[in-house]
């Protein structure tokens, strides 16, 4: 026997399949089933190999994580017949296989499932079926990762657009910590908040006018047959457009009208009757238009009910863009809360006292001088500030040092009252211990993975002592985890033993970014989401165990501080561990930041845990959710 057996693709059909060749009269046999179907020669039913044909469900798989198509491999003999129980060995290149039956069924076919990792380039992947000394092989196309650009298509010169590249797979998923190339065939001013995209697969592009006609701006992301680009033209227009008044951030009482003026010029001189849209993030508009004046100045007004930042954007006719941010801010207290990072302290110890100040409608009140008074307090305690203004997020805060005696329980009594001295006011309790006792916590310098490599753990230890030194035992320790803080940025890698190469990954926080959970409660509250994305940042990372501690003989608890590796370098935290004893009682705090194991750091061949940018984003702006 000579030549090839061969299959005809049908025009018709969408799944791929390939035929592998035939062998001739010298080809190696493959043992077949005892019953063949008429597949055996007469030399003891020996069955001389066909072909092997390869089939895809689809010719093409999707970039997103686990998209996935069956490939099914069948194998005939070289009369044509598909054999049952034929071992049929799987591989492929760039994905994963679940096979599915590694032996032709009765049909004469076998199955695997191919699934996409997580690798969201645009790439051939090679699927490979193998059986009796032949192997055949088939290419599906990972294709849908795309990328986009949006932002207004004409600036003026010396004004600044904001422009948003997003990179998505193939199910609109953002692609997290891959690098943007971005190109411009103009000498405008590109400047880029970060060069690689956030956790929901952006990037924020500042372009800046300075030359008039038309600039191409092109991004792209990957490379070689993985590149993916798109591009936008943006015409730099010789008028000038911009807000007038009032200055960036400025600071708006609530329910009063701000007046917005923007000016709209051409070489100088003013160009009248031109419309002009405005729109804003926040705050209600006397007119979504204006038309420009004599003067080439166009006017409408804000106002808010609801604390918070707005950004708002005015477009000429022609699609000229300008944006301004200013800052909604209350002024008239109803209600105080009075807080302590601590409620019972040791002889001495200091604690920060802050004082919280919302209006009737539950918005932080922004810029309020609080006046701070103890009221009772035998053990001869201090406030180091008398008053303090609150910040943005309404918070005013000072400092109370305990004295050197004990107060029993709540025998400290600080009361804060609004600057006029008139109502709101509220009283914070604090309990100062008559015995000096000690607590101690500490950790060692290993992290423990988890077996999926999805959790981090680290021991900590609490050591309780008496003022002697002596350890207190049986006593209950008990704790609290809150989150304090987060920060935003990349991952980057660093040259820690001076060769000039990299070889660790480093987080670079661009920001810091206060718990916008002010009072503790895990509910969301009014004006509490300060970057408005909807949720509170950051989220409770971190848990402990067990709930309940008891320190044994030696005066010491042990316990297992958990969280998602993900979360690594990105989350600060506070731990809280108070005992009682006696009618005494004393606290020690922890201030952390979630700690990446150093295996994964020193890996440069893989993304730090969570990609190389912050679950919060990268951008330096508190206010902004990217």
């Amino acid at each position: 026997m000579s030549g090839k057996f061969g299959l005809t693709m049908a025009a018709s059909l969408l799944s791929l399949l390939l035929v592998a060749c035939g062998g001739d009269s010298g080809s190696s046999p493959l043992a077949g089933p005892g019953n063949n179907n008429g597949g055996g020669d007469d030399d003891g039913g020996q069955v001389t190999a066909g072909s092997i044909n390869l089939l895809s469900d689809s010719p093409q798989i999707g970039t997103a994580p686990n998209s996935e198509v069956t490939i099914t491999a069948s194998f005939q003999d070289d009369k044509g017949v598909l054999l049952p129980d034929i071992p049929i060995s799987f591989s492929t290149s760039g994905a994963a296989l679940q096979v599915i039956n590694s032996s032709t069924d009765e049909s004469g076919n076998a199955q695997a499932i191919l699934r996409n990792p997580n690798d969201q380039r645009n790439r051939s992947i090679s699927v490979a079926a193998s059986a009796g000394g032949m192997t055949e092989t088939i290419t599906i196309e990972a294709t849908g990762t795309s990328i986009s650009v949006s932002g207004p298509t004409a600036v003026s010169i010396g004004a600044t657009g904001r422009y948003t590249i997003r990179l998505t797979d193939s199910e609109g998923n953002g692609i997290a910590g891959e690098d943007i190339n971005i190109d411009s065939s103009g000498s405008n001013l590109l400047a880029l908040g970060s060069q690689t995209t956030s956790s929901t697969g952006t990037v924020d592009l500042d372009f800046t006018g300075r030359t008039g006609g038309t600039d191409t701006i092109t991004v792209s992301a990957f490379s070689g047959v993985s590149r993916v680009e798109t591009s936008i033209e943006v015409t730099v227009d010789p008028d000038s457009f911009g807000f007038n008044s009032p200055a960036s951030n400025t600071d708006v009482t609530l329910n009063n009208n701000q007046t917005l003026q923007v000016g709209l010029s051409s070489n100088g001189t003013p160009i009248a009757g031109e419309t002009i849209s405005f729109s804003a993030t926040k705050g209600s508009l006397s007119a979504t238009t204006a038309v420009t004046n004599g003067s080439g100045n166009a006017s409408v007004s804000i106002s808010s009910s609801t604390a918070g930042p707005s950004i708002i954007t005015a477009t000429t006719e022609e699609g000229l863009s300008t944006n301004l941010q200013i800052n909604f801010v209350a002024t008239n207290p109803s209600n105080i809360v009075l807080q302590s990072n601590d409620a019972q302290l040791r002889p001495q110890q200091e604690t920060e006292v802050t004082a919280t100040l919302r209006d009737a409608q539950d918005n932080v009140v922004k810029g309020q001088v609080v006046n701070f008074r103890i009221d009772s307090d035998v053990s001869n305690g201090s406030l180091l500030q008398s008053q303090a203004t609150t910040d943005f997020l309404g918070r005013a805060t000072v400092t109370y040092r305990a004295g050197t005696s004990g107060t029993g329980e709540n025998g400290v009594v600080i009361v804060a009252t609004t600057s006029a001295g008139t109502q709101p006011e509220d009283t914070l309790t604090l309990t100062v211990g008559g015995q000096a006792l000690r607590i101690t916590l500490g950790t060692g310098n290993e992290i423990i993975e988890s077996q999926d490599d999805t959790i981090y753990e680290r021991e900590w230890v609490a050591f309780v002592t008496d003022a002697t030194g002596a350890p207190v035992s049986n006593t209950n320790v008990e704790l609290k985890l809150l989150p304090t803080s987060y920060g935003k940025g990349t991952f980057i890698q660093v040259d820690t033993d001076g060769d000039g190469e990299p070889d660790q990954w480093a987080p670079n926080r661009v920001a810091t970014c206060e718990s916008e959970d002010l009072d503790g409660d895990g509910l969301k509250d009014p004006g509490e989401d300060f970057n408005g994305d909807g949720d509170l940042d950051p989220s409770n990372d971190a848990t402990f165990a067990p709930a309940s501690l008891t320190t044994n003989e030696s005066g010491s608890a042990n316990f297992t501080i958990r969280y998602p590796q993900s979360s690594c370098a990105w989350v600060d935290f506070r731990l809280t561990a108070t005992v009682r004893v006696a009618g005494s009682e004393s606290t020690r705090t922890a201030d952390f930041t979630l700690s990446c194991s150093a295996a994964d750091l020193n890996n440069l061949e893989a993304t730090p845990p969570g990609g190389t940018t912050s679950l919060y984003g990268i951008q330096s702006n508190c206010a902004n959710p990217n």
